[in-house]
């Protein structure tokens, strides 16, 4: 296919050879035989990923009968930072998500059509350059909330409604062809709580448990032991990263489903009506490197627990009202230990100002715990909205008895 001299210039923004090439077979899959001008540009703000760095690619060009052709893709690419990929074990998350395409999508979308997904092109998942290219739905008017201001309930009732149909997907499987979902086990893989996931992910939970802390003691102020909700958080996290791990990985295996993994503000875009500019009519998620199977409660509680403005959460929250079945109940209240351990992971990056926000590829040193000291370090949770956030949650959890087992 013909390049002009300049696009190849351009090509060169992005972070690889083999991923230049690999924008090019998209092209030529899409037929097309020339490319005239290519756009590079970031894909995302600073502190918007933490796992994966993304470039926006628009092309125009020309199909066989010298009909004029326009596409953008948007490119995730492994991080530069080999800390950064370390502690994290970025090839595999890339792997994951690579497979959750490959095989969970088309297996749960032929019996329920299509997911809340964008779609997927191509990737590379060779260890060093590991990449994906996907539509962009910026093309089709999809935009990131604000994560600072959090949810309303308009938006958060959009998105519970596409995990209700990613999760149902499952079932419907399972009901229509139980072992084409048994089939699905070894294709995603649990990142952060497995039990060989350990070594890797402890350190930054306790890291996390240590700044949460922090934070609800600056928020609640007072004697440690004399407070209810102190003391409730200090028995969660001396049970620590083990209780949270076994929480998620004991769900019984009729209520298992292929559940997203870290579903909050920064992994959503929303799409809106032209003349209902602040009112949602539909959503898609991004970034399945934590796809896991397990309770649907676990997408849900991470969900609540990051995301949503504190409007939502002293007056919406109620899972009597949100959740009539009982085993959900029963679910939510088992993960809210799980959802506020996430929380006091997710909620500093939520909170941080922008002004604030930390570059994670500029992170000194080469090795996991140089990461997780650094990150403790930039995304200490010092705002007054991440206190109210973080202790409007806990005592939440504490109010209602989801911690009296502890």
């Amino acid at each position: 296919m013909e390049l002009a001299e300049d696009v190849k210039t351009s090509l060169q923004k992005l972070p690889s050879r083999r991923v230049q090439e690999l924008v090019v077979e998209v092209l030529q899959e899409l037929k097309w035989v020339g490319v005239e001008e290519i756009e590079v540009t970031p894909g995302s703000s600073l502190g918007d990923g933490l796992m994966a760095l993304i470039y926006r690619v628009r092309a125009t060009g020309r199909l066989a009968r010298a009909e004029k052709a326009r596409a953008s893709f948007v490119v995730k690419h492994t991080p530069r930072n080999k800390a950064r990929r370390d502690v994290f074990d970025v090839p595999m998350l890339f792997a994951n998500e690579h497979s959750f395409y490959e095989n969970v999508v088309p297996a749960l979308s032929r019996h329920c059509g299509p997911l809340a997904v964008a779609k997927f092109f191509h990737s590379i998942t060779d260890g060093e350059h590991d990449a994906l290219i996907l539509e962009d739905l910026k093309e089709q008017s999809f935009r990131l909330a604000d994560r600072r201001k959090g949810l309303d309930l308009r938006h958060c009732r959009v998105v519970l409604a596409a995990l209700a149909r990613l999760h149902a997907a499952s079932f419907v499987l399972k009901e229509k062809n139980a072992a084409a979902f048994e089939q699905l086990r070894p294709r995603v893989k649990d990142m952060f709580w497995d039990a060989d996931r350990e070594f890797a992910f402890k350190p930054f939970t306790t890291s996390c448990f240590e700044e949460t802390l922090r934070t609800l003691k600056a928020y609640f102020g007072g004697d440690d032991h004399e407070n209810k909700y102190i003391e409730a958080f200090l028995r969660l996290s001396e049970r620590g990263y083990d209780f949270i791990a076994a929480s998620v990985r004991s769900t019984a295996s009729r209520l298992q489903v292929v559940t997203h993994g870290d579903c909050w503000t920064n992994n959503l875009l929303f799409k809106y009506a032209d003349e209902q500019p602040d009112s949602p009519s539909d959503v898609r998620f991004l970034d399945y490197q934590l796809t896991r199977i397990t309770t649907p409660a676990a997408d849900v509680t991470y969900f609540l627990f990051t995301s949503p403005n504190s409007i939502l959460e002293q007056h919406h929250m109620d899972p009597e009202k949100i959740f009539s079945r009982r085993c959900l109940d029963e679910e939510m209240a088992r993960m809210a230990p799980y959802g506020l351990t996430s929380a006091g992971i997710v909620v500093p990056a939520v909170c941080v100002p922008p002004e604030f926000t930390p570059d994670m590829d500029k992170v000194l040193g080469q090795t996991r715990d140089d990461f997780v000291q650094e990150y403790a370090k930039q995304m200490k949770a010092d705002t007054p909205e991440a206190r109210l956030q973080l202790a409007s949650l806990l005592k939440h959890c504490v109010d209602r008895g989801f911690f009296k087992d502890l």
